[in-house]
């Protein structure tokens, strides 16, 4: 069908592109016939949905742009009219810091940072992800309902930031290393600390680390030892604890089969002594509980009730039994045997037995704490300090006496034996400068002071005890707690006769000398394994290595000694820090606590306060009011 000039009038533009385009495609394709090439000239591809949609967000950007631009030169020149500079977020977190601190203000400028940047955009610093791993520890619901008010870490962020941190069997070189930044910060005396040593069952379990290309369930001492194709079921661990100040911090630790042998014990010993005395830090004395190792390496090391203290590379190191583990297996034995102390005086738990049977009937008990699982001792009983220490204290000594007086029984020289080891584990148990209960004072160490005569007759009581079973026979040389005992009085004795001349030392917490620090590290393990309370071994490692990082440690409520008040010495984060940037005065800072304001700076800019910001000051600031009211 033909066209007429009308028609050809009549053309759209789109024809009229559509024979232009026409003509260029056959010089294109002529050329491209000359050129014998495959690639598409700009001519064709100008012109495509994709890059017209870019143009067209190229243009709303570049508008976008010119408005933010000519709305923060309105602000300069509103801020120059009125005389007031415009604040920086550096400068408003400088300002913050007056009103906040510690994790806190951690906490506030990350959201200042991060409150209008995109989740995906966010670069968090060592120290928020420390604070993020705290807050992860205390539930991923409580992390996540957080995360949808504040800016913080996903939980993979966190999981490739631990990933990227390495914590191996032996003494890891980057906590060591973290160590020595912070010790720099203390004193001659807040250097003295002690070392402690114990160990915890895992699960017979192997396991692949891709991180380390590593099998992970086999005997491994670190470096220097030679693995072992022996599947592990104990990790022995390494933690100090400062005698003046009040901190802590694990610093190694190794997997074995079964218990670790003590030349194996002994070696490592030595190895982290030398390695705490490089980095600075005084240890004066090494406690464990009386496993078998243990003693089998204090006898190595010749140290006896006379002279409780060994020497490795020209210092004397004292040794001591925790007394909590102590004070277990005095009961532990009452139970099993009769123990004549004094003069021919007989302690037995038949005694004891019998007044329970008697009170649990009477209207108004004597001894209303004491159950039947404190008396017959089933399963997991005997493992429990806290049943040990109630049966032996003040008050069922003096119900047994009184039961005694009345009812006529042999049970007041039960009633002395159990008064006599409430006092000592009262005396190594101070916690407080002034404590109603005489026997819970510290311990002086700039003279002859109550308790330390106490301790000298109490070492002499000890010596008197014999241990014999039902049928009369001695045992007493294989009962080993007693003896424990008399090796930690004359180690403690000791020890505040040296700090008296050698520190500024003017009295000893003597709490600060037993493995509470470490049964809570235990706990703290043992409570992330839900029902299981043997981690593997991979775990135990992923987990030494995240509480290793944490700032904020929580034990179990079922653990099996008392929640202790010190800090973390010493995190991770120092030591990735100073690898990348050398140490930083961060390093050098002592730790500061938590304090909040509830006067809010005048001086900040309203921009600032929007969104997630504003929601952390009310949410600190309603911390500080309830803070404030408990405290009334």
């Amino acid at each position: 069908m033909g066209v007429g000039p009308g028609d050809v009038g009549g053309l759209s533009h789109g024809t009229t592109a559509s024979t232009s385009a026409d003509i260029v495609l056959q010089s294109d394709l002529g050329d491209v016939s000359a050129a014998k090439a495959v690639q598409t000239p700009a001519s064709l591809s100008a012109l495509t949905p994709r890059k017209l949609q870019l143009r067209r967000k190229l243009h709303v950007a570049r508008v976008a742009s010119g408005r933010i631009r000519r709305r923060l030169q309105s602000v300069k020149q509103s801020a120059a009219a009125s005389g007031r500079p415009v604040e920086t977020p550096s400068q408003v977190v400088k300002a913050a810091s007056h009103y906040l601190s510690g994790s806190c203000l951690t906490l506030f400028e990350t959201q200042l940072k991060f409150s209008k940047v995109s989740p995906k955009g966010r670069r968090y610093s060592n120290d928020a992800k420390l604070l993020a791993l705290s807050l992860y520890s205390h539930g991923p619901r409580a992390y996540r309902f957080l995360s949808e008010m504040f800016a913080l870490p996903s939980r993979s962020t966190l999981s490739v930031w631990l990933q990227s941190l390495q914590i191996l069997p032996g003494f890891c070189n980057d906590l060591i290393r973290a160590v020595e930044f912070k010790t720099r910060t203390l004193v001659a005396r807040d250097r003295v600390c002690l070392l402690m040593i114990d160990e915890m069952s895992v699960k017979r379990f192997l396991s692949y680390d891709g991180l380390a290309d590593l099998v992970v369930g086999y005997e491994d001492c670190g470096a220097g030892y030679d693995r072992k194709q022996l599947e592990v079921t104990s990790a022995l661990v390494f933690m100090i604890r400062g005698l003046a100040q009040n901190w802590k911090q694990p610093v190694g630790y190794v997997l074995t089969k079964s218990a670790c042998s003590w030349e194996v014990v002994f070696s490592l010993l030595c190895k982290c002594l030398d390695i705490l005395f490089d980095i600075g830090l005084d240890v004066k004395v090494v406690l464990s509980d009386q496993g078998s190792n243990f003693t089998k390496m204090t006898s190595h090391l010749g140290v006896t009730v006379d002279r409780p203290y060994f020497t490795h590379a020209g210092r004397n190191y004292y040794y001591m039994y925790d007394p909590p583990h102590l004070l277990k297996s005095v009961r532990n034995n009452l139970f099993k045997y009769t123990i004549f102390f004094g003069d021919q005086k007989a302690a037995k738990w038949s005694d004891i037995t019998h007044f329970y049977e008697i009170d649990q009937k009477q209207r108004f008990r004597l001894a209303p704490k004491l159950t039947s699982r404190h008396v017959g001792l089933p399963a997991f009983s005997k493992m429990k300090v806290k049943l040990a220490a109630q049966v032996i204290s003040r008050t069922v000594a003096a119900a047994l006496e009184t039961h005694s007086n009345v009812v006529g029984s042999g049970a007041s020289e039960t009633a002395e034996f159990l008064m006599q080891f409430n006092d000592l584990f009262d005396c190594m148990n101070s916690s407080r400068l002034r404590d109603a209960n005489r026997r819970k004072r510290p311990l002086s160490v700039e003279g002859t002071c109550e308790q330390t005569k106490f301790l000298n007759d109490c070492f002499d009581w000890l010596a008197t005890i014999r241990v014999k079973t039902d049928s009369g026979k001695d045992v007493t040389n294989t009962v080993k707690c007693f003896a424990g005992w008399r090796l930690s009085i004359a180690a403690l004795v000791k020890l505040a006769s040296e700090l008296r001349g050698s520190s500024d030392f003017k009295f000893i917490f003597t709490r600060r000398l037993n493995q509470d620090p470490l049964e809570n590290f235990f706990s703290l393990i043992r409570q992330r394994g839900g029902f299981c309370d043997n981690p593997t071994p991979i775990d135990f490692m992923r987990l030494f290595k995240q509480l290793c990082c944490k700032q904020l440690l929580m034990p179990s409520v079922s653990g099996n000694s008392e929640v202790d008040l010190s800090v973390v010495l010493a995190t991770l984060t120092a030591a990735t820090d100073n690898k990348s940037h050398g140490a930083s005065s961060s390093i050098n800072k002592p730790p500061t606590p938590l304090a909040v304001s509830c006067t809010f700076p005048t001086d900040m800019t309203r921009a600032c306060l929007e969104g997630p910001v504003l929601r952390l000051w009310l949410f600190t600031t309603k911390i500080a009011k309830i803070t404030q009211m408990c405290r009334v």
